[in-house]
Parts: structure tokens; C-alpha cells; sequence
């Protein structure tokens, strides 16, 4: 049974959580990390729901961002409509520079 102290789906899922401000890492105590890292040294699994920086030394926890389901909703809501106005804009962009391409050729040929 993996607990997450691998490289998998559900790191980057904690990964994008933190960056998003839905979840935040707590790191834990010098006495906390002496314990885990005597644990892997031992050759024992993490305990669930502790994990292990992979750039630096120490370990943390997830917690979560005091937000309800409703406001997760809706900063997810929002966010995509941001990324939505943003394909808009793009696709407003391309079109506008295809159609002063069109004219530019038209032009051209006379």
C-alpha cells in the first residue's frame, strides 16, 4: 500500500494544492524529523500523512487552508474563468492576425 511518499498522482495533486492556496505544508519539529529520519534509516514507511521535502532535508505535513467547499468552489469557479477569458483572448488574437493576413494578400494581388 503506497503512502504517498513516492513521486505519483497524488504528489503532484499536493503539489498543485499548495500552489493554488487550497492546502499548505507544516513542517515539523527537529525532534519530528530526527524521529522520522531514524525511522528510514530503520528501514520503516513513513506514517501516513508525513512526507519528505525532496529538495531539502525535513519532513512535513499537509494542512488544510481554512477554506470551506463552498469558497473552494468557488475560487476554482473563478480560476477558470479566468483561464476560459484568457483562450478568448488568444483565440481573438489569432483570428484578427488571420484576417490581416487575408487582407494583406487580397491587396497583394491587385
Amino acid at each position: 500500500m503506497a503512502n504517498g511518499n513516492t513521486y505519483d498522482g497524488h504528489t503532484a495533486l499536493r503539489q498543485y494544492k499548495v500552489e493554488s492556496g487550497l492546502m499548505k505544508r507544516v513542517d515539523c519539529t527537529e525532534s519530528e524529523n530526527q524521529h522520522y529520519n531514524e525511522s528510514l534509516k530503520a528501514g520503516q514507511a513513513l506514517p501516513l500523512g508525513i512526507f519528505q521535502y525532496q529538495t531539502r532535508s525535513g519532513f512535513y505535513k499537509m494542512a488544510s487552508a481554512d477554506l470551506s467547499e463552498s469558497e473552494i468552489a468557488e475560487y476554482l469557479t473563478y480560476k477558470q474563468l479566468n483561464l476560459l477569458t484568457s483562450i478568448k483572448n488568444c483565440l481573438i488574437f489569432f483570428v484578427v492576425l488571420a484576417a490581416i493576413a487575408v487582407l494583406v494578400a487580397i491587396i497583394g494581388a491587385f
